[in-house]
């Protein structure tokens, strides 16, 4: 089991598709496909039902390759609210925004996928968990999949 830490969201870990490395420099990992498994956990924070938090803003945002400056202007607020909340790992970007936030990159990240569909979901407030723990990805079948701490199991 890895923590993944490199793209500063905390309890993320990884349960295979990686491998240690030991380098000129030290210890090293290699993960498979890393694009994979950024499109992977973007999917799951844009259907996960709280709301972003300034650490998972960052993620997006770099995933989109947009400035600070440059999202800002697209979900219509300054780019220094847009660094506040940045700055503030975990503290909660405001409704309006985070649904902003989630079709731009579904729109960009994932062409032809419903965006009402996406709002219709992270809407539904008996479906709303609270998160605690650690999230765990998994490489099956070639692709990157969050999976639950029950399956982990089970072989791959």
């Amino acid at each position: 089991m890895l923590s993944y830490e490199g793209i500063g969201i905390s309890g993320v870990c990884l349960v295979n598709g990686y491998e240690r490395k030991q380098t000129a420099y030290g210890p090293g990992v290699a993960i498979q496909d890393i694009d994979g498994l950024h499109r992977a956990l973007c999917r799951w924070l844009l259907y996960r039902r709280e709301r972003l938090t300034g650490a998972e803003l960052a993620f997006l945002r770099e995933e989109l390759d947009l400035t600070e400056e440059m999202i800002a202007t697209l979900i219509g607020k300054s780019s220094a609210v847009v660094r506040r909340w940045e700055d503030k790992e975990h503290a909660q970007i405001d409704r309006t925004a985070d649904r902003l936030v989630r079709l731009l990159c579904l729109e960009s990240l994932f062409p032809g996928e419903s965006g009402l569909k996406l709002l219709e979901e992270i809407s539904t407030p008996n479906k709303r968990v609270a998160l605690s723990g650690p999230i765990y990805f998994a490489r099956t079948n070639g692709d990157w999949q969050k999976t639950e701490k029950e399956e982990l199991s089970s072989p791959q």
